[in-house]
């Protein structure tokens, strides 16, 4: 008798038949290891798309969802997870147990914790879109990231209209629940948003405009809403990796924006004629020395502190802390190494240590506190006026909260970089 093909769907329905009706432990052990093999297959996703920016392995990922030993529970003991996925899924509801598995993958809120410590946020640009409102968006624009007020009015403006045709249309296409996965607006659905926006504030915009001003707004949500639940700061979408230091190249060319601005609309004419490339750079340098000198003051200032509480406690916590620093920050090593070399038991010990997230939120602090920021502004606005180059004055002093503005979007992404500079200074 020739062998028969089967489909493996039809393999994977039997199973779960034998497992449902006749609580058959051989179907059981089979379904489990078919979800084990998809939720491996999910960490080496999360791995391969962002363990180098966000430094974690594989082997930080996988105990946290394939903990099942093989064995049957004790009573009263804790479900493995891909047991609890097992027994919760109901192939009557019409998704598939791939589908399902995937779907509590994502859900699990250990691995997702773990994950948000780690500045990834598994929620889509237009999930947290679609359920921010106007308030809190004008809160953390203002609060958080010290937006001009202009600036503001646009947020506002893009994210009402993006309510009323997105979220409009969501609730009311009958074929797609609201607990749906939120996926990219349509063309149409843009040219919609754009349509709005010229209704309501005359300021013309195209599609491609649109979606690359809704993304930008998405990820300074993305990053609010990682630092107030305590996770690494700069953060990114599950669904959409990002290439690069994007935070760098925007603080950067928000600077020569503001140098150009000043060049074009406060310097003398005929000084102008010529000499604007060589003003531009002359205002780029004077800048890097000046921030520079306030950002490693700030930086010196936290971490010896660090140093020195953790000096009062047992063990080598304070060398610990400088080794385990300069691991992660400046080399990019995984948690879960960083332990094994500290001799330290598990990566979450490593992550109490360091507390990044406080550690970077007191470097932005001391500066706030000491008006850091402020004292920059004011030394690039005595700089322009000494030099003697502005048209006028009254002009000078109105363009020096939007350079103070800059100035502290541009310092709180390079904490980073100064800090191993610190640290190699440090150490040396």
């Amino acid at each position: 008798m020739e062998p028969v093909d089967v489909v493996d769907g039809d393999i994977q329905r039997e199973l779960l038949r034998w497992y449902k009706e006749a609580s058959s432990k051989d179907a059981e052990r089979c379904l489990l290891c078919f979800i084990s093999w998809i939720l491996k297959q999910e960490c080496v996703k999360l791995k391969a798309n962002f363990a180098n920016n966000h430094k974690f392995s594989l082997s930080d990922l996988l105990p946290y969802v394939l903990n099942d030993n093989g064995k049957e529970p004790r009573p009263g003991s804790p479900e493995c997870f891909s047991r609890q996925i097992l027994q919760s899924f109901d192939s009557t509801k019409g998704s598939s147990l791939t589908t399902w598995t995937i779907r509590k993958f994502k859900q699990y809120q250990p691995l997702n914790k773990f994950l948000l410590e780690c500045g990834v946020y598994r929620i889509s640009d237009w999930a947290i879109l679609n359920d921010t409102k106007l308030p809190y968006l004008t809160k953390v624009l203002q609060n958080f990231y010290n937006w001009l007020n202009s600036e503001i009015q646009n947020a506002e403006c893009l994210l009402q209209s993006y309510h009323e045709v997105y979220r409009l249309e969501r609730l009311k296409d009958g074929r797609r629940g609201t607990h749906e996965k939120c996926v990219a607006p349509t063309t149409l659905q843009l040219q919609k948003i754009a349509a709005l926006i010229a209704k309501k504030s005359a300021r013309v915009v195209d599609s491609q405009t649109v979606i690359k001003e809704l993304q930008t707004l998405a990820s300074r949500l993305r990053e609010y809403r990682i630092y107030k639940r305590g996770g690494s700061f700069l953060g990114e979408s599950i669904d959409a990796p990002i290439a690069g230091n994007q935070a760098d190249d925007k603080s950067k060319l928000r600077i020569d924006e503001i140098s150009a601005s000043v060049a074009d609309n406060l310097l003398d004419e005929n000084y102008l004629e010529g000499n604007k490339a060589q003003f531009i750079e002359d205002f780029l340098e004077f800048y890097r020395q000046q921030s520079q000198t306030y950002l490693r003051q700030a930086l010196t200032s936290v971490i010896e502190s660090r140093v020195e509480y953790l000096q009062r406690k047992k063990g080598d916590k304070a060398q610990n802390f400088l080794i385990a620093l300069e691991l992660s920050e400046c080399q990019n090593i995984a948690m879960t190494e960083i332990a094994k070399r500290l001799g330290i038991r598990a990566q979450d010990a490593v992550s109490r240590l360091l507390k990044l997230k406080e550690l970077y939120a007191d470097v932005h602090q001391e500066l706030l506190k000491k008006e850091v920021l402020k004292n920059l502004g004011n030394d690039i606005f005595n700089h322009l006026r000494d030099i003697n180059l502005y048209s006028d004055l009254e002009s000078l002093k109105a363009l020096n909260k939007q350079i103070t503005d800059a100035l502290a979007e541009d310092v709180s992404t390079k904490i980073s970089v100064y800090l191993c500079e610190y640290l190699n200074t440090r150490k040396n």
